[in-house]
């Protein structure tokens, strides 16, 4: 009903946000990063949604427009982030997603050690889909969303040297107190 509302139809698709499952959430590990995912895809999507107006398809529980998505090239298949190139393409041919109040249930990885492995992968992927965002003619929303992912790969490994360092400080240096 909402996909074939009129003022609906320059949409080549509606994105689901992401919940947590207490069933596809088995250890305490997977519910704290579930309820992690489930705030974020709150805060940079949706800013994207209500500033450019422009949501992201993010490869999960999507109602795609099958015929807009074939006019713009079709599907990308050789690229692991195809999610975010396929939105790339749609975005370059004036086609936007659009996020819908509607949740769906995502599975999460157990362990700190499986996260890493799933993070490595995305992290490759968002690296190697970002040239040929930057190349189509995608608007700010596509672009930032494919960056933000990147920084906070990239922000990992500084705020740990900084913790090794803060660790690794003298204990001798002050801290500074208001009113003495």
């Amino acid at each position: 009903e909402m996909a074939e509302h009129p003022a609906n139809g320059h949409y080549a698709g509606f994105q689901t946000l992401m919940d947590v499952h207490p069933a596809l959430a088995v250890t305490p590990f997977a519910r704290v990063m579930g309820r992690g995912v489930k705030w974020g895809t709150r805060i940079v999507p949706l800013a994207n949604q209500r500033l450019f107006g422009q949501g992201m398809y993010w490869g999960s529980n999507a109602l795609l427009r099958a015929e807009t998505v074939r006019a713009s090239g079709g599907w990308v298949e050789d690229n692991i982030c195809e999610d975010f190139a396929l939105t790339a393409r749609l975005d370059a041919a004036g086609h936007p997603i659009a996020l819908v109040d509607v949740y769906n249930y995502e599975g999460f990885p157990p362990d700190a050690l499986s996260l890493r492995e799933r993070t490595v992968r995305w992290c490759r992927a968002n690296l190697s889909v970002a040239p040929s965002v930057f190349r189509a003619r995608t608007g700010f929303a596509v672009r930032l969303a494919v960056v933000t992912p990147i920084l906070f790969y990239l922000m990992a490994p500084i705020l740990l040297g900084l913790l090794i360092l803060s660790l690794a400080a003298p204990v001798q240096v002050p801290l500074h107190s208001l009113g003495s």
